[in-house]
């Protein structure tokens, strides 16, 4: 379960190898690195946090837990259609999005700790934005551009993995679990 959470960090990493930081600049850099660190703290709290926690107090298998987590990650998404995003487009973000939050539940699960995917969080939106308006040229980019591809495949097969049930959260352990 920990290639989930080194995939994510691997593109992250090669995707933020890749940027044309010259045409960039260091103010929108910056700027990106702020907001995904909100968007990363919000949804990671709302789904991973929150949701995860309900889930596993009311008995949930993990299976369960990672599923529903995951589908409410990428449910926050489906808005985007309303925003003049094209099917193909949200469908295709609707399946990568689903298995990133399972990527993102390992996390959470493998290290007991909502910062770890919340930080995960915080790399992969802007990498991903200023990496597709700010590629430079080589062999690593393109190599950088497969993450999501990665990230889906390795997400969904992750799914045949989780296993068993974890302790209900207590308020002192935030997201500690039994492994």
């Amino acid at each position: 379960m920990w290639i989930a959470l080194l995939a994510v960090l691997a593109f992250n990493l090669l995707r933020f190898a890749t940027i044309d930081y010259n045409a960039v600049g260091l103010d929108v850099v910056a700027t990106w690195l702020l907001a995904g660190l909100f968007i990363g703290f919000a949804e990671e709290v709302l789904t991973r946090g929150f949701v995860v926690k309900l889930l596993r107090k009311a008995g949930n298998r993990e299976l369960v837990v990672a599923v529903v987590s995951g589908t409410v990650f990428a449910g926050l998404h489906a808005g985007n259609l309303l925003s003049g995003q094209s099917v193909f487009a949200t469908a295709f973000q609707l399946i990568y999005t689903f298995a990133f939050g399972i990527c993102m539940y390992l996390a959470c699960r493998l290290t007991g700790r909502l910062i770890v995917p919340i930080l995960l969080h915080a790399s992969t939106d802007p990498s991903i934005f200023l990496l597709t308006a700010h590629p430079t040229e080589g062999p690593l980019t393109a190599i950088a551009g497969l993450g999501n591809i990665v990230v889906i495949i390795v997400g969904l097969l992750s799914l045949f993995f989780i296993r068993g049930r974890a302790a209900v959260l207590q308020p002192d352990t935030a997201l500690e679990t039994q492994r």
